[in-house]
């Protein structure tokens, strides 16, 4: 664990990262799912909840605990900045559905939370 960091300078390492990246304020905002002035909040070092910083670490190719870890004075987790390679829809979910089972959650829940998902993809 590092120095820890302020959020103003966590702020200021996401908008670094952000311009390393070649995106706009709005272009990242958009690929986190955040309107632009909650990113701006983010990157000025204002509250922002926690959901909104996870998804703007995702939208940074960074892991969702990277926030936290820039506080610490820690590198944020790299999830990889390549895109993903194209599935297939069946394998798609055939690989949620394991995820699922390995959690232990209870059958009939894995097969409603599986509707849900097929719903989405139809």
């Amino acid at each position: 664990m590092g120095t820890l960091r302020t959020p103003a300078e966590v702020g200021r390492i996401v908008r670094s990262r952000r311009s390393d990246l070649g995106l706009s304020q709005v272009a990242a905002a958009q690929k986190a799912g955040l309107s632009t002035p909650t990113w701006g909040k983010l990157e000025a070092g204002d509250k922002t909840t926690q959901s909104s910083r996870r998804s703007a670490m995702l939208a940074l190719g960074w892991g969702i605990e990277s926030f936290d870890r820039l506080i610490v004075g820690d590198d944020p987790d790299t999830i990889g900045t390549t895109e993903l390679e194209p599935v297939s829809t069946s394998d798609a979910l055939n690989q949620i559905e394991l995820i699922l089972r390995k959690t232990g959650l209870d059958p009939q829940r894995i097969e409603i939370a599986m509707s849900v998902v097929r719903s989405l993809l139809d």
